[in-house]
């Protein structure tokens, strides 16, 4: 004899966890390499700002000067 067992129990093992498991999978080499890209333009990009800072003195705060000469450099 077959025991009565709900639906749901004998199918659960089977159903994955995560549906898009293996879209993840797939596309985190993508994410890491996006991910070093960033951090590594953000420092340029906080070097680039500690240059103009160091050349333009420190004299005056430079919060206006530095964000005028930045603006002009967006690509």
């Amino acid at each position: 004899p077959i025991p009565c067992v709900p639906w749901q129990s004998q199918t659960s093992g089977h159903v994955p966890k995560k549906a898009n498991w293996d879209l993840k999978r797939d596309v985190q080499p993508q994410i890491d390499k996006l991910k070093l890209m960033t951090k590594q333009m953000i420092r340029e990009i906080l070097k680039e700002r500690v240059e103009q800072n160091e050349e333009g003195g420190d004299s005056d705060s430079g919060s206006d000067s530095g964000s005028s000469s930045s603006g002009s450099d967006v690509r």
